[in-house]
């Protein structure tokens, strides 16, 4: 079987959604599959206009945002006609086409590209501003996407559409879509290594050592990604704060990724005197020796995006448990745990309990293996 992916941009670590589809179609050949990735809309490519790589089961195809849709369309094409794929896969977040998320060139183009062949589509994300605290600008321009997500679906009539939570799903239902939900997986491979030299660097560097030695006394919740403003994110760390107090432990935390200021300010703002250890960008075999170390995983994705955050993932597929906000909104009291391996925090107590609870094997296992057996399911 042959199939074409579309996404935004391939810069390895620098777009999730192009992350995700480079190791979905590395998987596919390790099955059998003929792969080509076309990234319509590269943010990343500096001196290139275009960038194309691979051998005859795995090509790439990287367009500078600095070529017009018409030559990308070209170019595209071009590729198409070299692999001869039966599907074409949409990866779709708006913004990764388009600055405001309305990449209305990218309809007619994509149209024109699978005339002939089958479309998927799988929406990694809908349109901005269906949060009840969105901002007012916010939900004017999601109004705009929904209007541009309608025109999108009415004019390239996929054959197959996949989303990943069922908000998302119950949006598409209501547009006259019947979507089936893939949850997204870790972009961070369980297999990746890094040499001892490199991992005392990074310890040196980051000051780690004193998570090395007496684990029992410590606490350590760690964060992967961006900190976003929950609801009851204070009172979170706080109540994992105290919990570890009850336990006679020392509450650290460290930071995976590169950290904003405004992700600092979120935790100096909990105004507690913990230990914090930012570790910035690193590769993914430091990143698998970093999460060894970490006790809870602190998501601040809301619950009910959980399946689509990558952080998310990373933290699941390492049998890590998770911390959620228990004044997260969307959460509609399902078993997180049995779901997701996460704990819903609305005291210290509920740390406590599961500090305590038994079976903490932390099983390791990939998402990856039965999102692409979904794709070779349908494909």
């Amino acid at each position: 079987m042959k199939i074409i992916f579309i996404c935004g941009s391939l810069e390895d670590g620098k777009d999730g959604v192009g992350d995700y589809t480079r190791r979905l179609g590395k998987k596919l050949v390790e099955n059998g599959y003929s792969v080509g990735i076309i990234a319509l809309h590269d943010k990343h490519l500096d001196t290139k206009l275009w960038e194309e790589e691979g051998d005859s089961s795995f090509r790439t195809l990287r367009l500078s945002t600095r070529l017009s849709w018409k030559r990308r369309g070209t170019l595209s094409a071009d590729l198409i006609k070299e692999v001869d794929p039966v599907w074409i896969s949409l990866q779709f977040v708006g913004f990764a086409y388009h600055r405001y998320g309305l990449p209305l060139g990218m309809i007619s183009l994509v149209k024109k590209l699978s005339d002939s062949r089958y479309l998927h589509i799988m929406f990694h994300e809908l349109w901005c501003g269906m949060s009840a605290s969105a901002p007012p600008k916010e939900v004017v321009l999601g109004k705009l996407q929904y209007w541009f997500l309608r025109l999108m679906l009415a004019s390239l009539k996929p054959r197959e559409v996949f989303t990943n939570i069922e908000r998302y799903q119950d949006r598409l239902q209501q547009l006259g879509v019947q979507p089936l939900l893939v949850p997204v997986f870790s972009n961070i491979p369980l297999a990746s290594r890094v040499s001892e030299e490199s991992w005392d660097a990074v310890i040196a560097k980051s000051g780690l050592q004193p998570l090395l030695r007496g684990s029992e006394n410590r606490l350590v919740l760690g964060f992967f990604g961006s900190i976003y403003p929950i609801a009851g994110f204070k009172a979170l760390i706080k109540n994992a704060y105290e919990a570890a107090g009850v336990l006679g432990r020392e509450c650290c935390v460290v930071l995976i990724g590169n950290s904003s200021k405004e992700d600092l300010a979120r935790l100096s703002g909990c105004s507690l005197p913990m230990r914090v250890f930012e570790l910035g960008m690193q590769s993914a075999g430091i990143i698998n020796r970093a999460m060894d170390l970490v006790d809870f995983g602190v998501v601040t994705t809301p619950v009910d995006g959980i399946n689509k955050s990558g952080g998310a993932a990373a933290w699941i597929e390492r049998g890590i448990p998770i911390l959620v906000s228990g004044e997260d909104p969307t959460d509609k009291g399902h078993n997180l745990q049995a779901a997701f391996g996460a704990y819903r925090v609305t005291c210290e107590g509920d740390v406590v309990e599961a500090c305590l609870q038994p079976g903490w094997n932390r099983e390791k296992k990939e998402r990856l293996d039965s999102v692409a057996e979904v794709y070779m399911r349908h494909f």
